[in-house]
C-alpha cells in the first residue's frame, strides 16, 4: 500500500487518472529547470492566502503570465456557508494590482 494516496479531484464523477506525489515532484523539478518556478521569489504565504475561497481562490500557473481563479459569484457561497466568494469587481481590483490585463473564460457563464 502506498504511503500517500493519489490526488482525487473533488468532483463527483469517477477519477480517470492517478496523480501521485512523485508526479508532482517531477513537475516542480521540470518547472524549476524551465524557469517557471523561482524559489528565490516564491512566496508560499501568498499562495496559501490566495488559494482560500474567501481570498479569491486563485493561483499563478505561470508567475506573472497565467493565473487561474474561481468563477466570480454573488457575495456568499451556495448553501449558506459563511465564507465569502469574490465578485467580478473584486477580482478586477486584484487583477489590476497584479498587472493582469487579459481574461479568458474557459467555462460557462454563471451570471
Amino acid at each position: 500500500e502506498e504511503l500517500f494516496k493519489p490526488f482525487r479531484d473533488a468532483a463527483t464523477i469517477p477519477c480517470t487518472y492517478d496523480l501521485k506525489m512523485l508526479d508532482c515532484l517531477h513537475a516542480v523539478d521540470k518547472g524549476a529547470k524551465e524557469g517557471f518556478i523561482d524559489f528565490t521569489t516564491f512566496d508560499p504565504d501568498d499562495v496559501e492566502y490566495h488559494e482560500r475561497v474567501e481570498n479569491g481562490d486563485m493561483n499563478w500557473i505561470l508567475p506573472g503570465k497565467l493565473i487561474a481563479f474561481a468563477t466570480p459569484q454573488d457575495d456568499t457561497m451556495p448553501g449558506g456557508r459563511e465564507a465569502h466568494l469574490w465578485t467580478p469587481t473584486r477580482y478586477l481590483e486584484e487583477f489590476d494590482r497584479r498587472g493582469v490585463r487579459t481574461i479568458v473564460r474557459l467555462n460557462q457563464a454563471c451570471y
